[in-house]
């Protein structure tokens, strides 16, 4: 519990890290050897060109298509952003702790260090800068415990200093003590103690994040020994102080990619009622231009045809009649035609 870290600091050595050796020279490909790769690689023609690639087929990408898997990604990340959320932790794994800054009551303030080894803090304001912004940050003070380099490896005796140290230094519940100890070797161990009304915001998350950022700022030959305390505990106060954002974020991505779903159906929607009313007025104007005799139809042509001839001739009725009929009925001998046997004034001439 009290001891949360134990580092090499062989580590900054640079010259001992295999990382900082220069790199062998590799030998080159075989097919570099060939003498058709004399300068980029590529085989050269016949006649000792360079020969050049075919250039690839262009492919489209439709803009709907674009749009829509953008869409699908941020709905899915979205997604599990939120079921991450509600599971009680970050995407990365993170643990989500929403904390508040100790109660300015709960601290009585002190100093914030001590070098019994002597020769660790040369600037002491290098030191406190970054402990400072911690506790305006956090609320809970904090406070570094040097031991003179090599005094004990022992976490469990680190641990029990650090406890009896905050007994010593301290009459409030609100300190964060760090005790420290570099083995001389390259390497530290550490211990710590914390208040009762502290550990709302060091708890064991919050320490972690601390321990992380000081090996890491051991590391660096960067910084000054007074500058690896400072910077841990302020990159520590900002890590740990950090309202989750992820929901907020969520949201705001899912309102997004629903108005930019929305404005696209809504644009295919306008787009495809105006393509039907074009074609529709288009297939209208293409009627009202074919001409009539165009259309295919048999009934149509034929009705056309005859009114371009004229008006048929009227049938001719015959005026003859069939001879055997004509001589039933012929007129007697002496009689004009016209005339009828029963003239009175013919009558009177009979004997």
């Amino acid at each position: 519990m009290h001891i949360f870290i134990n580092s090499t600091r062989g580590e900054r050595r640079p010259e001992d890290d295999p990382r900082y050796h220069a790199p062998q020279a590799q030998p080159a490909p075989a097919q570099y050897a060939d003498p058709r790769y004399e300068t980029s690689g590529s085989p050269l023609s016949p006649e000792g060109q360079i020969a050049t690639p075919a250039a690839p087929a262009k492919k489209g990408c439709g803009c709907s298509t674009v749009l829509l898997v953008l869409g699908v990604l941020i709905v899915i990340s979205s997604i599990l952003s939120l079921a991450f959320s509600c599971a009680g932790t970050k995407i990365d794994g993170t643990p989500l702790v929403e904390r508040e800054p100790l109660a300015a009551s709960a601290v009585v303030q002190t100093g914030y260090f001590t070098d019994e080894d002597g020769d660790w803090v040369h600037d002491a304001s290098k030191l406190e800068q970054g402990l400072k912004e911690f506790y305006q940050k956090t609320g809970v003070q904090p406070y570094v415990y040097l031991l003179p380099n090599g005094t004990t490896t022992s976490m469990q005796e680190l641990g029990a200093l650090a406890e009896q140290r905050y007994d010593e230094l301290f009459a409030d519940e609100g300190h964060f003590l760090l005790v420290f100890c570099d083995d001389g070797d390259g390497g530290f161990n550490c211990g710590y103690a914390v208040g009762s009304q502290a550990r709302t915001v060091m708890d064991d998350a919050a320490v972690d994040v601390l321990a992380d950022n000081l090996d890491r700022c051991y590391r660096n030959y960067s910084l000054d020994e007074e500058e690896i305390f400072s910077q841990a505990f302020a990159d520590t106060a900002d890590t740990i102080m950090a309202k989750d954002e992820t929901v907020g974020n969520a949201v705001i991505s899912l309102v997004t990619v629903l108005v930019i779903v929305l404005v696209y159906v809504a644009y295919r929607i306008v787009r495809t009622k105006r393509q039907e009313r074009e074609r529709a007025r288009r297939l209208q104007e293409e009627i009202l231009r074919t001409p009539l005799e165009k259309f295919g139809d048999h009934e149509v042509e034929e009705l056309s045809k005859k009114y371009e001839q004229g008006p048929a001739e009227a049938p001719t009725i015959a005026a003859t009649v069939p001879t055997a009929a004509a001589s039933a009925y012929a007129p007697p001998s002496g009689l004009q035609v016209g005339q009828t046997g029963n003239d009175p004034a013919e009558g009177a001439g009979r004997p």
